[in-house]
């Protein structure tokens, strides 16, 4: 019954209630006419002044089997659900809304860290997969994930991810601090995110679009990077 529904996500501990907590919110949500949920949380954190702690399975062994089951949960009934935030905040109080976190990991380290996402992909069940506003200096040390070249090839090539890469909101302060929303735009595309999220600011949507066509006149961006993008997200759109 509706039980279920108000479970926070640090107190689902199993696959079967996973599901059903995804399963009920997906009907609620379904209802109100909405068919994308920006969850779960597949970050991992095990400290509890972490900026993410609230919002994570405490079950660390088990991340990925529990994003799966609620992803299931979501689109057995015709709710995407998008997982988030890759490649996962660093176990701090570092708040991406606020400041850049670093993952300072050696490339083993960064692997390990990675691990959730690459289980959740490889289960197969994931359609679009949100970036995290986090810097990994050993993979790109200038850029932060969500409009690094590097990392979102990486995501792409060694975890295999062949969905719809969406950002996280532009407009906070781990991007907005250094580059205007019309700037990480651009260079979110060209880094290979699909889509773009302008979530706190959305009267910023046009000078954004505007920005990505100038981007392609002037030959910053190609036309096939936006044709490959739209193809993603049309793919996504046509199965569910």
């Amino acid at each position: 019954g509706e039980n279920h529904i108000q479970i926070a996500q640090p107190n689902i501990t199993d696959t079967t209630t996973a599901n059903a907590v995804a399963t009920e919110r997906a009907r609620a949500l379904f209802e109100l006419g909405i068919n994308a949920n920006y969850a779960p949380v597949v970050d991992s954190s095990t400290l509890s002044s972490s900026f993410m702690y609230e919002r994570v399975f405490r079950n660390t062994e088990d991340i990925s089997n529990l994003a799966d089951a609620m992803i299931r949960g979501y689109q057995s009934n015709d709710v995407l659900a998008i997982p988030k935030h890759y490649p996962g905040h660093p176990d701090t109080d570092d708040d991406s809304h606020l400041t850049l976190p670093t993952l300072d990991l050696s490339p083993d380290e960064y692997e390990e860290h990675t691990i959730e996402f690459e289980e959740l992909v490889a289960a197969g069940n994931t359609r679009i997969l949100m970036t995290a506003h986090v810097l990994t200096p050993e993979i790109d040390p200038d850029l932060p994930a969500t409009i690094s070249p590097a990392v979102l090839q990486d995501l792409r090539e060694r975890i295999g991810f062949e969905g719809v890469i969406i950002t996280d909101d532009l407009s906070m302060q781990a991007i907005s601090n250094t580059w205007t929303q019309e700037e990480a735009a651009v260079l979110a595309l060209q880094a290979g995110a699909d889509m773009i999220m302008l979530a706190s600011e959305p009267e910023l949507t046009e000078s954004v679009r505007e920005a990505i066509v100038e981007a392609v006149r002037s030959g910053i961006l190609t036309e096939a990077r936006i044709n490959e993008a739209y193809e993603r997200i049309l793919s996504v759109k046509e199965t569910d």
